[in-house]
């Protein structure tokens, strides 16, 4: 919401903004900070991954609302997203900790998207791997481009397209567990099916950024590495679902979220954190080398990726500190 310069060619979400997002700003009254609304919409994300999380531990009919309530909240994300940058355009608050808190956010908001699916859908882990790797994935390479070059660059089916797509999808998906039990074989062949499909859409918008990155490709490479590493811990049976979607969705929240506070505060940024390799070693090392240890009741090898992910969020705050003064200054362009 500073000096971003953002390029996008989808049709369809130029008419979401202007038939959902537009109607929804008159509504805000222009005292409210987008600031705010950046961090109200976060928390509906976490409201939304959640109840796509809890959905399967409820009965049918709890089962049922909790799918409809992860799409009406994502549906709500989508909306919120566009809105801190359309009240902060219309109220001329544009602001370089708005622009961070905006899509640096949005780089832990993305996973949690596929975290919600993953859940929602029972994804085996085959799928699981790939589909949440290559979210974080496209998001760093959305972000790679935009840290050398600039330029903020959306494919042709944006993220708000696919937030609205994916939450008519949720309510599908509950009449369909509704009627149909999610271990029918026929089920979960479809299931598999949506789970190459999404591998091989995101595939394409790697591909597409990629092909503007050209050379620039090299400053991707780190975090596709470190996401990596710990997808073949969870292929391996070394971290569980949960711990695995969480460790990528923070080396998202780090990787990403850093290249937009160094791009906005123009600070060279090498797309690498040598602490996260060695978290992701230490897990490794302790699955096969350290006995079994409980830790307050819980086991440290189950601890430890979440004490990974503290750290991840730890390193971007002491970063969002240490460069704070950098953000303050207002700026009036969008």
């Amino acid at each position: 919401m500073s000096e971003i310069h953002a390029q996008s060619s989808s049709k369809l979400e130029q008419i979401l903004i202007a038939k959902v997002c537009e109607p929804a700003l008159s509504l805000i009254p222009r005292q409210v900070h987008p600031n705010t609304i950046s961090l109200v919409n976060h928390l509906l994300w976490w409201v939304y991954a959640g109840l796509a999380y809890w959905a399967w531990n409820l009965e049918p009919v709890g089962r049922t609302l909790a799918l409809v309530g992860a799409g009406i909240g994502l549906f709500f994300t989508m909306v919120g997203d566009c809105l801190d940058g359309m009240q902060a355009r219309r109220t001329k608050r544009c602001s370089k900790l708005g622009e961070l808190m905006d899509h640096g956010l949005d780089a832990l908001a993305v996973p949690l998207t596929t975290i919600g699916i993953t859940f929602a859908l029972q994804l085996p882990a085959w799928a699981a791997a790939p589909v949440h790797v290559f979210t974080a994935m496209v998001y760093n390479a959305q972000l790679v481009l935009y840290h050398h070059t600039g330029h903020f660059v959306h494919p042709r089916t944006s993220g708000t397209v696919c937030q609205a797509g994916a939450s008519i999808g949720y309510v599908a998906l509950a009449i369909c567990f509704w009627f149909f039990d999610r271990s029918l074989p026929w089920v979960d062949l479809a299931v598999g099916a949506l789970g190459i499909i999404a591998i091989i859409a995101q595939l394409q918008y790697l591909a597409f950024y990629y092909g503007m990155l050209k050379k620039l490709v090299w400053h991707h490479l780190p975090s596709m590495l470190l996401c990596g590493g710990f997808a073949a811990l969870y292929l391996n049976g070394i971290i569980d679902t949960l711990a695995f979607l969480m460790t990528v969705a923070l080396v998202s929240f780090r990787m990403s979220g850093s290249y937009v506070l160094f791009t906005i505060i123009k600070r060279p940024f090498n797309g690498f954190d040598i602490g996260i390799a060695m978290w992701a070693v230490a897990i490794a090392l302790a699955h096969f080398f350290v006995a079994p240890m409980s830790v307050g009741g819980n086991s440290l090898h189950n601890l430890l990726p979440y004490l990974a992910c503290a750290y991840m969020a730890a390193r971007n705050l002491i970063d969002f500190a240490r460069h704070f003064s950098a953000l303050s200054p207002t700026s009036q362009t969008a």
